[in-house]
């Protein structure tokens, strides 16, 4: 309405939740597919304009269908993983004699996340006992936001140690460690991209913290909660979006053998690897935007 040219970065939709490279999903309705993209008609109606000067999807795959319906879409990386730094990850399983790092992602608002944080620890007696001569250390990302408090309330059998007395991955002089039996705990709310770099796997009931995990080409097991986010809907919708990558598991005790299993196939970890570089792509996409934009209105 206000005659400026515009360019639009989709962040929030991709074709991924209606079908993959293979064709569409069985679950995809006959509307969307008759509409022939995620984007509805008059989304691209504005996608085509003159005036827009540009369309990001945040993949390739939406940016192939989105051009073969005439609109000039390029893909240059999601700026969610910018805020990641890619690491270099091995496709193979970790060392035996080295400690499984996990990664623990219960959200970011309450009181769900305290609510999710319940049932990941009602997850770890299963990993233990699934690992019974591997050291386990889990490394808990806590937004800044929330106060730790309640996260502490729910660790009974877990011994409080001082940071220097356990090996942790990760420093953080703010973090609170624990220890049970062969397994050590941080909370941590400092150090979240450190903790996504460090960590072989991930539990995790959150929404851009998982996408970012993922386009590290890691593996993570995913538990529907009660929400209002993290509902079993919004799980499903989840593992479209970000294929094998994301095991959904219906039950904290589910969680151990879904890890095992993950671990245990070089194949599917080197297939998770490409799977996450392929959906999310490599960091520094708002930089590679804006230079395009520049030169483009330039």
């Amino acid at each position: 309405m206000s005659g400026a040219d515009y360019a639009f970065i989709g962040t929030a939709k991709s074709e991924y939740y209606l079908r993959d490279e293979n064709g569409w999903y069985d679950r995809t309705s006959w509307l969307e597919k008759r509409s022939g993209s995620v984007y509805w008609p008059w989304e691209r109606w504005l996608m085509g304009r003159p005036r827009c000067r540009a369309v990001f999807p945040r993949d390739e795959l939406t940016a192939s269908v989105l051009r073969k319906l005439q609109i000039s879409a390029v893909f240059l990386g999601n700026p969610m993983m910018d805020a990641v730094e890619a690491a270099q990850i091995s496709a193979l399983a970790p060392e035996p004699e080295r400690p499984l790092i996990i990664l623990l992602l219960p959200g970011s608002r309450l009181p769900e996340a305290l609510d999710n944080w319940r049932l990941m620890l009602q997850a770890i007696p299963g990993i233990a006992a699934i690992f019974p001569q591997r050291p386990l250390v889990f490394l808990a990302a806590i937004a800044p936001a929330l106060s730790l408090a309640g996260f502490q309330a729910g660790l009974q059998g877990w011994e409080p140690r001082s940071l220097g007395e356990i090996w942790l991955p990760v420093q953080d002089s703010q973090g609170l460690a624990f220890q049970r039996g062969q397994s050590a705990l941080l909370l941590t709310q400092s150090t979240y991209g450190a903790c996504l770099q460090v960590a072989d796997v991930g539990i995790g009931m959150a929404g851009t913290a998982i996408e970012q995990f993922v386009g590290l080409g890691k593996p993570i097991v995913t538990l529907a909660g009660r929400g209002p986010q993290f509902t079993p809907a919004f799980a499903e919708a989840q593992t479209r979006l970000l294929g094998p990558s994301v095991t959904l598991v219906r039950r904290p005790a589910q969680v151990a053998a879904a890890l095992k299993f993950l671990l245990s196939d070089p194949d599917c970890l080197q297939m998770i690897l490409d799977n996450g570089q392929r959906r999310l792509g490599p960091p520094g996409a708002a930089a590679r935007i804006a230079d395009y934009l520049q030169e483009k209105l330039a």
